[in-house]
């Protein structure tokens, strides 16, 4: 992997529950402890989401586990707490109006280091339901036929 873009984190399933709108990048604000078990890896982003809340985006629900036991000042609490992103006005009212009145979702799909900071990819996104689900198993189930029709029935 590029050194710019080091120690990568991704949400793997998002895909197959939402259809994506649009991607943004932002930085975070983390804590010390945070930063080291982020560098460890020992973060899970599978639940979280963003929250507007007084014209600032927060990240609600991801854990971040201390990786070790000298952090004993370390709170229950302060594993999942809301963690500030940051973005510019622009950006925050495109995501304000897209979450509040279109009922979108903001997800988060990876955690990475670029250059020396440390960034988030946010995805703006609308949930799938099953049907759209079945649909796409279908359709790519149907497609790897076809190729397979197609190379079987090709002549050299």
């Amino acid at each position: 992997m590029n050194k710019l873009y080091s120690k990568l984190i991704k949400n793997k399933n998002i895909l197959y529950n939402y259809s994506i709108k649009y991607k943004i990048e932002c930085g975070i604000v983390l804590k010390p402890w945070e930063v080291k078990s982020f560098v460890s890896g020992n973060i899970n982003i599978k639940n979280s989401y963003i929250v507007v809340i007084n014209k600032e985006i927060f990240l609600r629900n991801s854990i971040f586990n201390p990786i070790n036991n000298n952090f004993l000042f370390v709170k229950n609490d302060d594993l999942t707490r809301d963690r500030k992103l940051l973005l510019r006005k622009n950006e925050i009212f495109k995501i304000y109006n897209d979450i509040k009145i279109s009922n979108m979702v903001g997800i988060i799909l990876s955690i990475y280091f670029k250059n020396k900071f440390i960034k988030v990819n946010l995805g703006i996104s609308k949930g799938k339901k099953k049907v759209d689900i079945r649909n796409k198993i279908k359709e790519r189930d149907w497609n790897i036929k076809k190729n397979r029709i197609y190379k079987s029935n090709k002549i050299d």
